[in-house]
Formats: structure tokens, sequence, C-alpha cells
């Protein structure tokens, strides 16, 4: 209440900026960023035509990034513009964004797509559209590309095929992937616990007993 341009209490995403700018998405109340102790929000008027807010990205080359329930945009000074839904890259509901190790950008949501150099490649994953909406990507260090969707997980493998490949032993919705410093990749999922893997072998924990909740939101 006595920050005008937070105008909704819902945070989905936070970044620190390289700058140490605070960048805030919102559900509903668009992009805000807080720089030495002042807010300003991002809205229509600054180029972002819808207000929900999943995903914040700063790349390698101090690109901003912006995924939305109805598209992705890039920052370029003070204005948002739409990068997708044009003649090589179709629409998208965004949910979460990630630079690879070569710098190509990858795009989670309605869709995966891939944008490298200005050119953008789609990616098909296994089952039906409602089945294969992406809710989380992660790259692990020995170069392979994890995607969590609503019904479970894939993986692209380095040098091999170049087609994703769904992960049998994971159930359920994928809604974060984190690899800890000694390699292994946590799966947290929505009502089926935590997977993770250790050299491809997976282990499902799982409430009562190591849980309060199947439900794993970060």
């Amino acid at each position: 209440e006595n920050t005008p341009a937070m105008r909704e209490n819902s945070i989905f995403c936070l970044l620190v900026s390289k700058n140490g700018d605070l960048w805030i998405g919102t559900e509903g109340g668009g992009l805000v960023r807080y720089r030495r102790g002042t807010f300003r929000r991002f809205s229509s008027e600054e180029g972002l035509s819808n207000s929900f807010v999943r995903s914040i990205l700063e790349d390698r080359r101090g690109q901003f990034w912006v995924g939305t329930d109805d598209g992705l945009f890039r920052l370029q000074g003070d204005r948002l513009s739409r990068v997708d839904g044009r003649s090589r890259v179709r629409t998208v509901a965004v949910h979460d964004l990630l630079e690879d190790r070569r710098g190509r950008l990858w795009v989670g949501g309605s869709s995966l797509l891939m944008l490298d150099s200005g050119s953008a490649v789609e990616y098909s994953l296994e089952g039906s559209a409602s089945e294969h909406r992406v809710k989380s990507i992660l790259e692990t260090r020995d170069g392979a590309l994890w995607v969590g969707t609503v019904s479970g997980l894939e993986r692209l493998n380095p040098g091999g095929t170049g087609r994703f490949e769904r992960v049998r032993e994971v159930s359920g919705t994928v809604g974060v992937l984190r690899e800890d410093h000694d390699g292994v990749l946590w799966i947290g999922t929505i009502g089926e616990g935590i997977f993770f893997d250790r050299r491809g072998r997976f282990t499902r924990l799982r409430a009562p007993a190591y849980l309060p909740s199947d439900t794993v939101l970060s």
C-alpha cells in the first residue's frame, strides 16, 4: 500500500541483475524494477502487453528477456518489444527461460523454442499439447538439457539424436529442477514428491516419511 508501483502482492519471480537492480515479476501487476531505493513499474505504456510475468533472464550479453502468459519480450532501454508472434518465432505463453552454455535462449511454456542468432527452432515433446506444456528448464554440467512438463520430465542428451526423450522414472508435473555441487539432479513435482538422479539412478522421496507434502515448489 505504501509503494504505488506494486499493484499486486503476488510475486512470481525475482532477478538481481549484474548492476544490482532487483527485477520483480508479478501476477497481474506487470514488471517492477527496484533501483537505488526507487520502484518503477513496466506495463503496457512501456510495451509490456501482458501483466502476468513468469520468468526474467539477463543473458551473458546483458540483454534482458521477460516471459509472460502471453508473449516473450526483450528490454531495450526502458521499452519492451515483443519477440514472438512473428514470422520466425511462433506465439508462446512463457513459463521459464534458460540461456545454455552456448549462449542460446530456451523458451518454455505452451511450446519449447530455442532462439539462436535470430533463428528459432521448435522442439517436439511427447504427448498432447496439454501434456507437454513446459514448467521448468535446466542444463546440467554434462551438457544435458532437462525439461519439466505438466506430465513429467524429458531430456536432450549432448551428442545424441537431437530429440528429447521421456524420462520414464518421473511422473507428475515437474515444477522445479536443480543440480547440486555433487552433480545430483533434484526434481520437484506437484503431488508426486521429490526425485533425485545420481548417475542415472532415480530415487523418490515422498510424504509423510520424508516430506511434509508431496508438492514441491522450490
